[in-house]
């Protein structure tokens, strides 16, 4: 990754990457918003879906009855041996969030795809 130019915090908007803490795949995203409230809406997700929907069947077999989304399917296609020998795993526990940038917000599209 490469040396972050600008000083950012959890209220800019902008270009924001998960960098998944078993493999060093990253996630990359974009919020209009702002960087927490976007990351606090992935570890919504996260705690519902990887913590309460993950069930598995006799044949060791992953049943999904949740929506999910980047993050979550990479750590279900990635990383199911460790979801599975975890009782609980906080998203803090599988990705380092990084803020990559604020550009134009007309440029989001642009800049993510970078």
């Amino acid at each position: 990754m490469e040396r972050i130019k600008q000083a950012l915090n959890c209220k800019d908007y902008g270009i924001y990457a998960g960098i998944c803490r078993i493999c060093g795949e990253s996630y990359v995203g974009q919020t209009c918003n702002g960087f927490s409230k976007r990351w606090t809406n992935h570890r919504y997700i996260w705690n519902g879906f990887i913590n309460e929907s993950i069930q598995w069947n006799d044949k060791d077999e992953l049943r999904d009855d949740g929506d999910k989304g980047a993050p979550h399917s990479h750590h279900l296609d990635k990383h199911k041996d460790e979801l599975k020998s975890k009782k609980y795993m906080d998203m803090a526990d599988a990705y380092l969030v990084q803020f990559l940038e604020k550009p134009n917000k007309n440029k989001l599209d642009i800049a993510e795809n970078f």
